[in-house]
């Protein structure tokens, strides 16, 4: 009875054994599948990160345009300095709210608006020219004002 219960004991552990070893290389294969799964997620991760970081910077992009304007003028007084600058704010109006990629591709824009025009103020003309423009949200922009000799 003791051989019996023995072998039967043997038979038991030998099947644990024989069924750890098919299910444990089963539980290891799973284990490598997971983890293949999870870099290619992590790799995908990393690409939806990318992509979105673009769709930002394209909206930003798109977003980006002239909000403010703001003129610095010199003028032989302080009365023709604010007649310039409305004068020039005016002319410019048209640009707010432009697209700043417009100006990337047409830098001359303001210069084209401003520099070379003859501005009267108080039957006196002026020449204006443009000293320089800084394009952003805020778009700069420095003007002198050259006193001519007027017409009669």
């Amino acid at each position: 009875m003791q051989r019996i219960a023995g072998a039967f004991l043997v038979g038991i552990v030998a099947g644990a054994a024989i069924t750890l070893a098919v299910k444990g290389h089963d539980v290891e294969l799973l284990y490598l599948q997971m983890a293949k799964v999870r870099a290619e997620n992590n790799q995908l991760q990393d690409e939806i990160d990318i992509l979105n970081k673009d769709i930002l910077d394209k909206q930003r992009q798109i977003e980006r345009k002239v909000r403010k304007i703001e003129v610095t003028a010199k003028a032989p007084d302080e009365f023709t300095k604010l007649a310039i600058t409305k004068y020039v704010k005016d002319r410019l109006r048209t640009l707010a709210e432009m697209e700043l990629s417009y100006f990337e591709t047409h830098p001359q824009v303001v210069f084209g608006l401003i520099d070379g025009r003859t501005f009267t103020f108080e039957r006196q003309p002026y020449l204006l020219r443009v000293e320089s423009v800084v394009i952003g949200e805020t778009l700069h922009i420095w003007v002198e004002g050259i006193k001519q000799t007027p017409t009669p």
